[in-house]
């Protein structure tokens, strides 16, 4: 999908650093915020965390430019599975909707990093 111009607006302005004071209910300031997160996302490099909602427009939501026409897109179903090192077709897609293999993604482990620490406990053991 991709991003209209009130969509890349909303990114843009929510992937920014975030930084305000705010008062508790006893009247005591404190500090709240988030600090910035790369917009749109890199793909040369590891990606963030997955969420369960990649599908829709918040704050940690990757994004990332088509290498195809250099437009901005939420990341496909297929990609977030790839994100997590699942094999390609994993799973039999027409049981399953984009919206629920999102949050199956966003639940999921990285598979090679369990590999990777599955072989590690072997050879300690």
């Amino acid at each position: 999908m991709y991003l209209s111009q009130k969509q890349k607006k909303k990114f843009a302005e929510i992937q920014a650093d975030f930084r305000e004071i705010k008062i508790s209910k006893t009247g005591h300031p404190y500090k709240c915020g988030v600090g910035a997160i790369t917009y749109p996302d890199s793909l040369d490099e590891p990606a963030r965390t997955m969420i369960t909602s990649e599908h829709t427009i918040s704050k940690m939501s990757h994004v990332v430019k088509d290498s195809g026409n250099n437009k901005k897109r939420l990341i496909s179903p297929e990609e977030a599975e790839l994100f997590n090192m699942f094999q390609e077709r994993w799973k039999k897609t027409e049981c399953i909707t984009n919206t629920n293999r999102y949050f199956t993604m966003g639940n999921a482990l990285v598979v090679g990093l369990v590999t990777e620490i599955g072989k590690e406990i072997v050879e300690t053991i």
